[in-house]
């Protein structure tokens, strides 16, 4: 069974049914050139078992069926449930009038169709439904399959195939960029990562669907996706040359302001990748899935914390202060000075350094981060500089991930690094 689920016509019918479907070639014809299936019952118990098996989108309810009492409340309550959300067309037998017709459509019908109808224009009905409905699925933003289709896709996945792996993109950085751009630019970066998607999974066995804002899901089997996993930064960094002036993308950075006037050093938005399989565990529900992928995600990252800080401090005792804070945020901190900074990163190996520059100035903390640039990029090392020299931007462009102003309170310091 592919992973874009099978478009079924249910016709409810008599055996000896003058309407019955499933004797006219031409109706059978069309359904096979557009990809539609054609299935047909003439009980309650087989129906039941169609439901569950095919979820069609269309059920047909030939009028003798209907007058002969066949559970037509079983049948609306289950129109009612988001696991089988179908549209409801009775076809008569002969022509009624239009008091008849409206009454049936009171009863919960959702159309009728007339006997004098061509099983062409039968079909074309049926067609024009499914077609209106693919539309009013798509989100109006990117045209990409929206939050309805996706999880149908994402059910059908769940209950109908063993191999599949999901992955739920999301843009890091999004708020930063909008609080710098603006919402319309925010749009058009949407789009943009949309179109990039989309023509990334073109002609392949994969789905990508949107649930809204910069929620993407991709779905495909376990190998399908794995081929195309390394692909996807690759491409979505191509765009970002197109969303930021070239200020910001030549240094690959914004300076953000945060709160009580820090100054910190962002950098460009970029894909942000969890997964899950149908190896993971049994689920329950589409949003059970992504809920399990962020899961996969959050627990990836606490494997690989790292919460070591070095700390360079004139004053000893805000220094013995601020390790003994920190140990109570759950971080390991230790006390280093400029001089012995380089053997200290070495052997203790720390996520993030604190530097009180106010005494070595902006020239000092410039040969500082000279003197680490190398064991800053190969160990991932942020810097939090605190100063009262004024300049956060040569700062930041020295080497420092982070500007506070002097003075600070304990709490600001403690935001910062949990943020990074």
């Amino acid at each position: 069974m592919g992973l874009i689920p099978k478009k079924y016509i249910v016709h409810v019918a008599s055996d000896k049914s003058k309407t019955r479907l499933k004797d006219q070639n031409d109706f059978l014809k069309e359904c096979e050139e557009n990809g539609i299936y054609l299935l047909e019952c003439n009980n309650s118990e087989d129906l039941k078992y169609i439901f569950y098996d095919y979820k069609p989108e269309i059920l047909i309810l030939s009028e003798e069926m209907y007058s002969q009492g066949f559970s037509f409340d079983e049948i609306s309550q289950r129109q009612k449930s988001k696991y089988n959300i179908y549209k409801l067309i009775q076809l008569s037998t002969k022509r009624k009038d239009k008091k008849k017709a409206f009454a049936y459509l009171e009863e919960g019908f959702d159309d009728f169709l007339d006997s004098d109808l061509s099983p062409e224009e039968v079909f074309l009905k049926c067609f024009a439904f499914l077609r209106r409905k693919d539309i009013l699925e798509k989100n109006k933003l990117t045209k990409l399959p929206g939050i309805n289709r996706t999880y149908e896709i994402i059910e059908h996945c769940l209950h109908d195939l063993k191999d599949w792996q999901m992955l739920h993109l999301t843009i890091d950085n999004l708020n930063q960029y909008s609080y710098m751009y603006g919402v319309k630019n925010v749009d058009n970066l949407i789009k943009l990562s949309a179109s990039n998607l989309a023509d990334l999974i073109n002609d392949s066995d994969l789905f990508i669907g949107h649930l809204g804002k910069d929620n993407f899901v991709l779905l495909g089997s376990r190998q399908s996706v794995a081929d195309i996993r390394e692909e996807l930064d690759n491409e979505f960094n191509k765009i970002l040359e197109r969303v930021y002036n070239k200020t910001d993308y030549d240094n690959q950075y914004i300076i953000y302001s945060a709160p009580h006037k820090v100054r910190r050093k962002e950098s460009l938005i970029s894909l942000n990748i969890s997964s899950c399989t149908s190896l993971d565990r049994k689920y329950l529900s589409g949003s059970d899935l992504v809920e399990q992928a962020l899961l996969n995600k959050f627990n990836e990252k606490q494997k690989l914390a790292n919460k070591k800080v070095l700390i360079i401090e004139e004053d000893k005792d805000f220094e013995e202060l601020l390790i003994d804070r920190l140990s109570l945020e759950s971080f390991e901190a230790e006390a280093s000075s400029a001089k012995t900074l380089v053997e200290d990163i070495e052997s203790y190996k720390p996520s993030s350094i604190i530097v009180e520059a106010a005494e070595m100035g902006l020239n000092g903390f410039e040969k500082l981060c000279e003197s680490i640039k190398e064991l800053k990029q190969s160990l991932g090392i942020n810097i939090i500089v605190a100063s009262n020299v004024p300049g956060y931007r040569n700062f930041l462009a020295a080497g420092a991930d982070i500007y506070i102003p002097k003075p600070y309170e304990l709490d600001i310091l403690l935001d910062e690094l949990k943020i990074l």
